[in-house]
């Protein structure tokens, strides 16, 4: 069932890709998150919005490398729709230096983790608001960009690895965001517990010094008789 929902989740891009080659620019970039409110929405998979929830267990390395697969397959359905706007697209995303690809891809996982995050917290009106964040920041998405790869109809060896860097940034970014909010989590807790502790000592410790100096006032002289 894995399997299914991400061929879908992945062809749901595919159309989300195709939009945007067909109307381009703001528009384009805030109707591509069509693809994303619809995998959320129909419990599809994707690989960018699943990484950063994923821990490492054979059981989730399995689904994910599922959902990858999934994906893949899904973008194929781009092969019967070739498009011209496509080309110079291409051609400018594979003029960057692949350390720029990475940086440009983290900043996309972080984009598409906070979305994912946020339709799960009851805020869905963030998903194309981070959608279209990412895309006018010129953020690059493993699966959008095969998309645009396999809608321009040219095929060439330097796709790969700017496809495998995109591929690491974007899990980067969205495993760097949630480890960050566990990590804040854990420390907010930490620290609350330690305020607590901090609390009740200092209760302590004023208790006690008070009934030194009411001793030494002789106030305490009639407890001590019993």
């Amino acid at each position: 069932m894995i399997l299914i929902n991400a061929i879908f989740g992945g062809m749901m891009i595919a159309i989300a890709s195709y939009i945007y080659l067909q109307v381009g620019g703001i528009v384009g970039a805030f109707l591509f998150s069509i693809g994303l409110l619809t995998i959320l929405n129909m419990n599809f998979k994707l690989y960018t919005g699943a990484i950063g929830f994923m821990h490492l267990n054979p059981a989730d390395m399995q689904n994910i490398t599922t959902i990858l697969v999934g994906n893949l397959i899904g973008v194929c359905l781009l092969l019967f729709f070739p498009h011209s706007t496509a080309i110079p697209l291409v051609a400018t995303k594979l003029a960057l230096p692949l350390g720029l690809v990475m940086i440009k891809a983290i900043v996309c996982g972080m984009f598409m983790y906070t979305a994912v995050s946020c339709f799960r917290n009851s805020a869905p009106y963030m998903v194309p608001l981070c959608v279209a964040g990412f895309i006018l920041f010129g953020g690059e998405h493993c699966i959008a960009d095969l998309c645009y790869f396999i809608a321009s109809g040219s095929f060439c060896y330097e796709m790969f690895p700017f496809f495998i860097v995109a591929l690491i940034g974007n899990s980067l970014g969205a495993i760097l965001i949630d480890r960050t909010k566990v990590l804040w989590y854990y420390n907010k807790r930490k620290g609350e517990l330690l305020w607590h502790y901090m609390k009740w000592t200092r209760l302590l410790i004023t208790s006690f010094l008070r009934c030194r100096k009411l001793k030494s006032a002789g106030q305490l002289k009639s407890l001590n008789s019993f």
